[in-house]
């Protein structure tokens, strides 16, 4: 019988050699990496670098005011508002782009909304300009991947102290849109939120002439020393009750009316939700917002009550008859340099000058 010997090809000594070999291979491949990716420049992205850090109420207090960018649309001659406005940011530690809002004549047909009608007595003139202005800034947000942006118009203005008055409107923000909680008893960690008033809401309604709940949806409530007394509020367009606001205290909801486009913020969703909106209309730009806020279940609208932001009295760029001037809005020929806002105590404005001297809060200028 034959007999067979298998002897394997194996030797400890290569096979240790062979390890070594592979160990160092792998190490030179990691540093090689390393050193690849130092030596190549870092190609910039406008929505990683933004979404780098999530925020938290603290960047309430940078020059945004907490979102990524705050726009004001002021047009180009109307430097009587521009001004002021510009003033009363710098001294209030605020960074605002300007852009130049358009007029009627300067918008070409094509780029009317669908339904918009041009003849007869539907609309004043500078309403199509004030449209058009809103949409091209929701487009610039959304063609420069914006995560959110404040937008208000060139006769804004603020309490000096409205970076106190907004970490308590970020929370209600956060607990109106991010309800139902994934903890029935606390909403989620503001850390995880990119922006510091949460990233479920659409609209954010900072700035009106008048505003109140839908009467179904939860309120938050928060003190707030700013707040003007009753006889000192601003709407011509309804306000909550007063069971849901107690004195001194100041609102966020989902709301059922909205009514002026003073200031609002808007996140890139909610650009992109309602400049599909606004592709067909033949309403106002506050009252189409209005309407699809009511109508369009996927557009999340929150108001605050009493407003942070109005109108400082002033020529009213759209042509408004005499007798359809509402209380405390734009007069023709009034000059607004160093005129406040309705419902603000210490006026950005008026206090612009004030405040860039550094003078202390004895010297400021109040309304009441």
């Amino acid at each position: 019988m034959r007999s067979w010997n298998y002897s394997l090809p194996f030797n400890i000594q290569n096979y240790s050699k062979t390890l070594v070999v592979i160990a160092m291979v792998f190490i030179f491949l990691i540093l090689w990496k390393d050193i690849i990716h130092d030596a190549l420049p870092t190609m910039p992205n406008v929505k990683e670098t933004f979404y780098k850090k999530p925020k938290t109420l603290d960047s309430i207090a940078n020059r945004t005011l907490g979102f990524q960018e705050i726009f004001a649309l002021s047009l180009p001659d109307r430097k009587d508002r521009r001004v002021p406005l510009e003033k009363a940011a710098n001294a209030t530690n605020i960074t605002l782009t300007v852009l130049d809002a358009v007029r009627d004549e300067q918008i070409p047909k094509d780029k009317y909304p669908k339904g918009w009608v041009t003849d007869g007595d539907d609309h004043k003139v500078g309403e199509i300009g004030c449209l058009r202005s809103h949409v091209m800034t929701w487009e610039k947000i959304i063609e420069e991947n914006i995560s959110t942006a404040l937008i208000m118009e060139s006769d804004a203005d603020w309490d000096v102290r409205i970076h106190d008055i907004l970490p308590g409107v970020a929370k209600g923000a956060k607990q109106i849109a991010d309800w139902p909680f994934p903890d029935a008893d606390h909403p989620k960690d503001i850390a995880v939120d990119v922006s510091p008033y949460g990233d479920n809401w659409d609209i954010l309604w900072i700035g009106h002439c008048g505003s109140h709940p839908d009467g179904t949806g939860r309120i938050y409530q928060f003190k707030d020393e700013t707040v003007p007394p009753e006889d000192k509020e601003y709407t011509f367009a309804g306000k909550p009750r007063k069971e849901v606001h107690p004195e001194g205290t100041r609102i966020v909801f989902e709301f059922q009316l909205t009514i002026c486009t003073s200031a609002y913020a808007i996140s890139q969703k909610g650009a992109v939700k309602l400049s599909k909106v606004l592709e067909h209309s033949n309403l106002n730009i506050d009252v189409r917002m209005q309407q699809a806020c009511n109508d369009e279940p996927s557009l999340t609208c929150l108001g605050v009550w009493p407003q942070v932001i109005t109108a400082a009295p002033s020529e009213s760029n759209i042509k408004h008859p005499a007798a359809e001037q509402a209380p405390g809005t734009a007069v023709d020929g009034l000059d607004n340099g160093l005129t406040a806002g309705p419902a603000i105590q210490y006026s950005s404005r008026r206090n612009a000058d004030n405040l860039l001297k550094g003078l202390g809060r004895d010297k400021w200028v109040k309304e009441w």
